[in-house]
């Protein structure tokens, strides 16, 4: 019997076989870094081309947070979508979330909030949205990570205080008790002392540079992971 092989090659005409050469030529010129700079739709195209995503994969769905990650640096061949947007408000998101969970989604992973605070919008009403996109994917038996929203170093006049990022992230981690959720706590993976974004990890208070990139990027793959990681078998004889 044959033994499969881990990645398999898609014949799907010369503009996705262009795209998986051009891709692995690239990566193995330039430095890390440099794949930053190589656009998340490209990179999708040639892990859907190597097959990839044949037995399912994770969407993360967030603002600029998430889609400034750059998916081919940082989460390489294994099967994620990006389906994040910068400047998105999770109070407008219900119809585009549903959207981006097309079939063979397992796992979604969500992190919005921050404009929503930074517009004044009230905190139920942001926490009954990120409810509500938890439970629509819940229904077509697709697992949910709510993160708890990541602070800033201004504060924005007091829309995003640590006391009201407090209240926020609070309630989405009663949500996902509640609606049988994983939360994936970011908060105190990133504030500093004073409660706000560490310096090291922003170069402009509000957005992540390559540092803290990296360390959302990492955390969110060492939960998906966790959830996402087969079950072993019980031994012969185990109680």
């Amino acid at each position: 019997m044959t033994q499969k092989t881990p990645l398999k090659f898609r014949m799907t005409g010369w503009t996705a076989m262009l795209a998986i050469t051009s891709l692995l030529f690239v990566a193995s010129l330039l430095l890390p870094k440099a794949l930053e700079a190589l656009p998340d739709k490209f990179w999708e195209t040639a892990c859907d081309t190597m097959g990839i995503y044949d037995q399912g994969y994770s969407v993360l769905f967030g603002d600029s947070l998430m889609a400034q990650l750059g998916m081919a640096a940082r989460f390489g061949w294994n099967p994620y979508k990006n389906r994040s947007k910068e400047g998105r408000l999770a109070t407008r998101s219900i119809e585009p979330f549903s959207q981006a969970l097309k079939n063979g989604t397992r796992l979604v992973v969500i992190l919005l909030g921050t404009n929503d605070l930074g517009l004044g919008k009230p905190v139920q009403d942001i926490a009954a949205a990120l409810e509500t996109m938890g439970q629509k994917a819940g229904a077509r038996g697709i697992e949910v990570v709510l993160c708890s929203v990541i602070p800033d170093r201004h504060g924005d006049k007091g829309k995003r205080s640590p006391e009201i990022l407090g209240i926020l992230n609070n309630r989405i981690k009663e949500i996902c008790r509640a609606r049988n959720f994983h939360v994936l706590d970011l908060y105190p993976l990133f504030a500093d002392t004073e409660g706000v974004l560490e310096k090291n990890y922003t170069s402009d208070g509000l957005h992540l540079n390559a540092t803290g990139k990296d360390k959302l990027a990492q955390s969110i793959i060492n939960t998906v992971k966790k959830l996402t990681r087969p079950a072993q078998a019980e031994p012969a004889g185990g109680h």
